[in-house]
């Protein structure tokens, strides 16, 4: 079901940020509970060593006092017993009573308890109590707390990214590919639908209905501008193309009566030739006369004498 996710990079970009942050945050979190736990196993066994002096202290005073072995044996071998207590060893003046355990391990906490006696109302230290609490205890259940962890961290991080990334390629990829494909297949200049996106219909627009909106108003906008430019494009022709049809006209052969000058059109009609060119160019049409018609027709007037003077 993923495969035809594999290539919306932005999808997989937000991903891999789901994945570092979230794993960001599963150390973090992580790493604060460990020394949370650990923090709790050492005040743990400083009761312990609390309870043992409150317990013990005082039988092992009278037990070494009279030095009884076989009671000191059995009282050490009792706090031997308990939780991550390793190793005892009870001694004084220089020499070692007694010792029950064995000290291996590279990390531990100690003890030292001092052994008085108290006997009408005088106290007399007699010797001390050495006692180790292992810490392999509790590193063995920090690092099995921490696999836990990590192990349920990563498959809910896991879970939850699969989960975003579904949802992201729901709401947002497939109309992002929608409006992709909108745009790959518009023609300005031929009948396009407007965008319209698969989605349910909401109370509120969101950004890809905005999106679209603004797509489907630039769309109407350009159409509009293109039909325009298409409207002075044909009426520009046209003017073209009259005005190509007028010179062809005047620069093609123009039938002109040998008596009165006048020209005959394509329709069969004879027009005068100033009428005739007012129509078929540009061209406007200033009356005057020659100096021969002046002579011949205006003889009395003499109106180019003056410039035959000059």
């Amino acid at each position: 079901m993923i495969l035809p996710y594999v290539k919306n990079k932005i999808a997989n970009r937000l991903l891999l940020y789901i994945l570092i942050f979230s794993g960001f945050v599963t150390l973090v979190i992580t790493s604060i509970q460990l020394k949370i736990e650990y923090q709790r196993d050492i005040d743990s066994i400083d009761g312990q060593f609390s309870r043992i002096e409150k317990s013990f202290k005082k039988q092992i005073a009278d037990a070494l006092w009279f030095f009884n072995e076989k009671a000191l044996h059995l009282h050490l071998e009792g706090i031997s017993n308990l939780k991550d207590i390793e190793y005892l060893e009870l001694s004084g003046e220089g020499k070692v009573f007694i010792s029950v355990g064995k000290q291996h391990s590279k990390h531990a906490v100690e003890k030292i308890l001092p052994i008085v006696y108290v006997s009408d109302n005088t106290s007399r230290d007699i010797g001390k109590l050495k006692i180790v609490a292992s810490l392999s205890n509790v590193y063995a259940r920090l690092i099995n707390r921490l696999i836990i962890v990590l192990i349920s961290q990563t498959v809910k991080t896991f879970i939850v990214t699969i989960f975003i990334y579904f949802l992201f390629h729901y709401f947002v990829i497939k109309h992002l590919s929608t409006i992709d494909q909108y745009l790959k297949n518009y023609k300005v200049n031929k009948r396009s639908g407007y965008l319209k996106l698969n989605r349910k219909s909401q109370s509120s627009r969101d950004e890809l209905d905005q999106v679209a909106a603004s797509i489907n108003d630039a769309s109407k906008k350009l159409k509009e501008s293109y039909e325009t430019l298409e409207q002075k494009v044909k009426e520009r022709t046209k003017d073209l193309q009259d005005a190509l049809n007028r010179v062809k006209q005047l620069s093609g052969l123009l039938p002109v009566c040998s008596y009165c000058k006048k020209v005959r059109d394509d329709k069969g009609y004879w027009n005068q030739i100033d009428a005739y060119i007012e129509k078929h160019s540009d061209a406007d049409i200033s009356h005057s006369i020659c100096p021969g018609c002046a002579e011949e027709y205006y003889p009395d007037m003499n109106l180019y004498d003056d410039e035959q003077n000059q």
